[in-house]
């Protein structure tokens, strides 16, 4: 007969390690209402974000430029910004794959508390829309790591979500670069069937995780404004 542990008593004969550095998190945890995640506090407070002047298109920090970064100057964007918490690098960028692709969910509860600060902050009352995955690989993945971030959002912070988007299999974007990743998406983001409200929202969220050459938060710009939405602004997790 199989007898089932208390959760205490199963963490203390089988303390769980940190997923950033690996010590045993027995004696070690992050401080409520984070304490849940496999993380030691010193790693949670070594996720430093992006701090200053930074480029309103891509985010990354401004050197001497005064709104839009050297990069960015040479592209048309049709959303407003695009605001990220960190730059996806070191353990942050470790973080995202252990939550992306190893399954870690638990990682959603962190991820949600940041972007809420983030949101109240930048965007209060903004109804939130998240980029839609593709169905291949939400089926290979089990879940839809977006979709879930949005229902965190939704059901801990109270943020307006608004599924608007949906999306077509395709080649996955991150191997391609901007201008193969444009073609890759072309048709393949859709105004959301079936949704009835005959009036769409007047500004909107797009929330996405990684921005990297701004392709997909573009495409997915295009269809909400086509669609009716006056103005769209992109936050995510990181840039790269």
């Amino acid at each position: 007969m199989k007898i089932a542990l208390p959760a205490g008593l199963v963490d203390l004969a089988f303390p769980q390690p940190c997923l950033l550095c690996g010590d045993s998190l027995l004696m070690n945890r992050a401080d409520p209402p984070l304490s849940r995640l496999p993380l030691c506090g010193e790693c949670l407070r070594s996720l430093e974000p992006i701090r200053g002047r930074r480029c309103r298109v891509c985010s990354l920090p401004l050197i001497s430029e005064s709104e839009v970064c050297m990069r960015c100057r040479t592209s048309e964007f049709p959303f407003v910004s695009h605001q990220a918490i960190y730059s996806y690098s070191g353990a942050v960028r470790e973080l995202i794959t252990h939550y992306k692709f190893q399954s870690q969910r638990i990682l959603a509860d962190l991820f949600a508390a940041r972007l809420a600060e983030l949101l109240a902050t930048a965007f209060p009352a903004y109804p939130l829309v998240p980029v839609p995955s593709r169905p291949k690989a939400v089926r290979k993945r089990g879940w839809d790591h977006v979709g879930l971030l949005a229902e965190r959002l939704r059901k801990s912070y109270g943020v307006r979500v608004v599924s608007l988007l949906r999306r077509d299999n395709g080649r996955s974007q991150k191997t391609l670069d901007y201008r193969h990743r444009l073609t890759n998406l072309q048709g393949r983001i859709h105004w959301a069937h079936g949704r009835r409200s005959s009036k769409p929202p007047r500004r909107v969220v797009l929330l996405d995780d990684v921005f990297t050459t701004g392709a997909t938060a573009s495409e997915c710009t295009r269809i909400l404004l086509d669609h009716g939405v006056g103005e769209v602004q992109i936050v995510t997790l990181a840039v790269d």
